[in-house]
């Protein structure tokens, strides 16, 4: 377990089996931990047998691993707070690890304690032997879950904290001045020369923005910025962290515009390009992007090409997707005239796994929400289900016909039912089996 965990020689090339070759080096730890675990298991499978057979030595035995141990965390714990030559906050140890380290032995303390009744349960020769099973069974069935669930309670509240986003990053005039712009938009961070903002702060404010969540971007968004920005392609064949950091800077591109992004900030002031416009200036400057299509629109002509087309000819200077909608699948698909359409679309609800929408066209068209396309999406336009295709790459479109629409985006992944299923079945499963499971088996006889 250690050597996987550290990648020492040969075991370094674990992380190329199937299954963990997708995760990144650090979490090459899950399989230190699965180790442990059986390890741990193993363990108590051996005191149980000791205490089963000889309960004075697994007494004295789990005496001599407590001993140790308590001692252990208890200099660690009220260690040396007056060191020689050494600043007031870096005597003994930090308030945090001094809480840690209590809780871990407080669970440690537990455990030792529900152990030491396993043994006491098997020294008993007063009650009748099924009474002592039972008891038996009962610590083992109860000590551990319960000492997880004060783990978990004690523990994760420090660990995986709830903090307001004052707490973490202070608010500024322009996080203020951006939640406060209506409608629907995205806002792009400029590196001139420093990140406007820093990676993933805009998910704390709630703030859109095309960057999202660095540490998680399908391929297809890579393929699309790479467009407008070939620098970003290369990147993610250099290493295993290349493809974790997606900040695409080329904001007068039609990928930006695609995307709604109305706003742009940079860290100083940037040449202004045409048909952009300064609306804020302070700790960072903002400009807004009057050619940004809304999140969503209308568009009359839609043609299907083989997804390396619709790369090329997003990359094209002469594409308008205010005209021209890129749709992947085989050119028979029938699709509306290339003819303008009057249309007017409205967002009546925008939620994480859902968007309602009202739309009205003159004549027959392609509704395009600018969201990412990912599986299990699923569209109705009227009440009735229809299909959704990957427009300009990595949007969602439906095909709609003159009048008035209403159109209902819904996330709910193909697997996610049935593995709700298989979760409920075995849960069930394990209940009865800690219900019923134990009354099958014969007692020994106590006749000798």
């Amino acid at each position: 377990a250690v050597l996987v965990a550290y990648g020492i020689g040969p075991f370094l090339y674990v992380r190329w089996l199937p299954g963990l070759n997708a995760t990144l080096p650090i979490r090459i730890g899950y399989l230190f931990i699965g180790a442990v675990a059986v390890l741990a298991g193993i363990g108590v499978d051996t005191f149980v047998a000791q205490a089963r057979s000889h309960s004075r030595r697994a007494l004295l035995l789990l005496a001599l691993i407590a001993l140790p141990l308590a001692t252990a965390m208890l200099a660690a714990l009220f260690g040396r707070a007056n060191g020689t030559g050494l600043k007031p906050e870096e005597q003994g140890l930090p308030h945090l690890q001094r809480e840690e380290l209590l809780r871990a032995s407080v669970l440690m303390a537990l455990v030792f304690v529900a152990l030491a009744a396993l043994v006491i349960s098997y020294q008993s020769r007063r009650t009748p032997l099924a009474t002592t099973n039972r008891a038996r069974r009962g610590v083992l069935l109860l000590a551990l879950p319960v000492l997880t669930l004060i783990d978990l309670l004690v523990v994760l509240p420090g660990y995986s904290t709830y903090s307001s986003p004052a707490e973490l990053t202070p608010r500024t005039g322009a996080i203020d001045w951006l939640s406060a712009q209506p409608g629907q938009w995205r806002v792009m961070g400029i590196n001139n020369p420093v990140p406007s903002f820093v990676p993933n702060t805009q998910l704390i404010y709630g703030l859109p923005s095309v960057d999202g969540y660095d540490s998680l971007h399908p391929t297809r968004y890579d393929d699309f910025w790479g467009v407008a920005e070939p620098s970003l392609q290369p990147a993610r064949q250099r290493g295993p962290y290349s493809n974790v950091f997606i900040r695409p800077q080329v904001y007068t591109s039609t990928a930006a515009a695609l995307l709604n992004v109305r706003y742009v900030a940079a860290a100083g002031v940037l040449t202004t390009p045409v048909g952009f416009r300064q609306v804020y200036s302070g700790e960072v400057s903002i400009y807004e992007n009057g050619g940004a299509l809304p999140r969503a629109f209308v568009v009359g002509q839609g043609r299907f090409l083989p997804k390396e087309q619709v790369l090329a000819r997003l990359g094209d200077p002469a594409f308008d997707p205010r005209k021209e909608l890129l749709l992947e699948g085989p050119s028979q698909v029938g699709t509306p005239a290339a003819e303008p359409v009057s249309a007017t679309v409205s967002i009546t609800e925008y939620k994480r796994n859902s968007v309602a929408l009202n739309a009205s066209l003159d004549r027959p068209g392609w509704l395009v929400l600018a969201d990412t396309n990912y599986p299990g999406w699923r569209a109705t336009v009227d009440g009735k289900d229809a299909p959704i295709y990957t427009a300009d790459y990595i949007l969602r479109a439906v095909q709609l016909g003159p009048g008035n629409h209403k159109v209902e985006f819904r996330f709910m992944p193909s697997l996610f039912i049935p593995t709700v299923l298989v979760s409920g079945i075995t849960l069930v499963a394990v209940l009865i089996g800690i219900i019923f499971g134990g009354k099958r088996r014969k007692l020994p006889s106590t006749s000798k």
